[in-house]
């Protein structure tokens, strides 16, 4: 049983590979017969055994209405041939969008899936790498979105092998596939990695626009103002009253914001891939929070931001840090 379903996958990978290297990747395909397969499925190898069994039977006592139902059954099975090429032929498939994810998560895939006749579709199976297939039909709509996870492997521009497009519609006898290879990457962010709290060294202290005036209280003193009602009665000079200068108000000044970076020399020691799985969850947390942070590395620096499309850019830049597809994927 195990050594069967190694010399499968074997098989797979090897014709995978074949079509890998003689078809150049495209953004859009149009499936007709130059490019679908068609086979009988294990179920229709059994209808074949039945009508050929029952064509001996009746053969063999001369009886017509077993000859009759074998010439039926393998009717409907050559009809099925037709029907089922028809499933997906004339089926255009166009590569959409990737959205980002980390290393072992499952990533998106958006493909469009159009028609250009009246014909229906119906029970088109998609798949990445035969892993988390998405069944769809095409009946009402022009076209369609349809997303398709796929495991991401490594951090970087990940590019799955070969999509894979089937069909056993209508009634199973048949299967007709495809693989294309489709022209899309998928941005891979490193897999994080605890780190631990961020080290306090990474806070350095901002200077012109991000000093701001805290409210009484703090503890470094900027000078007087006139007194303002409502001001606190603690913060009243006091001194200056006594010699009829009227009253004012002590005004103290602190450093409510800091920047803080994200950088490559904090963890010196450590391999590069764990390096930038610990940077990363760093990124994590610091998106999480209210004060802008940046990241540092090797010939590259982003500034303190907050928001989204900061914590992304700063994720992407973890995930092409000198980034080289491994052998054996499909850039290589």
């Amino acid at each position: 049983m195990k050594f069967s379903q190694n010399l499968s996958k074997s098989i797979k990978l090897y014709f995978r590979r074949l079509i890998l290297r003689r078809r150049k990747p495209q953004k859009h395909f149009d499936l007709n017969r130059k490019n679908l397969f068609i086979f009988p499925s294990a179920t229709g190898w059994a209808l074949v055994f039945v009508s050929a069994l029952l064509w001996l039977l009746g053969t063999n006592y001369d009886n017509n209405l077993i000859l009759a139902l074998a010439f039926v059954l393998l009717s409907v099975f050559i009809i099925c041939i037709l029907h089922t090429h028809n499933a997906l032929s004339g089926l255009s498939i166009s590569a959409n969008r990737a959205y980002p994810c980390f290393v072992g998560e499952h990533g998106e895939i958006e493909v469009k899936l159009s028609r250009h006749r009246r014909q229906s579709y119906r029970n088109i199976v998609l798949q990445w790498d035969d892993n988390n297939p998405v069944n769809v039909d095409l009946t009402e709509a022009e076209q369609i979105l349809v997303k398709i996870f796929v495991e991401a492997e490594y951090r970087g521009w990940y590019r799955p092998s070969l999509l894979l497009v089937e069909s056993y519609y209508p009634l199973g006898l048949m299967r007709c596939w495809t693989w294309l290879n489709v022209d899309i990457d998928l941005l891979t962010y490193p897999r994080a990695v605890a780190a631990g709290p961020i080290p306090s060294s990474m806070a350095k202290l901002g200077s012109g626009e991000e000093q701001h005036l805290l409210a009484a209280g703090a503890e470094d003193f900027k000078g007087l103002r006139s007194y303002q009602r409502g001001d606190s009665l603690k913060h009243v000079s006091w001194k200056h009253f006594a010699q009829g200068k009227g009253m004012h108000s002590k005004e103290y000044l602190a450093y409510s914001d800091s920047s803080l970076w994200v950088d490559w020399e904090y963890l010196s020691g450590v391999n590069r891939e764990a390096r930038l799985q610990r940077l990363c969850d760093w990124v994590l947390q610091l998106s999480r929070g209210n004060s802008p942070y940046g990241l540092r590395l090797p010939g590259q620096e982003i500034k303190p931001d907050l928001g989204l499309a900061h914590k992304q850019q700063c994720l992407k830049a973890l995930a092409l840090f000198e980034f080289t597809p491994p052998q054996g994927s499909a850039y290589v």
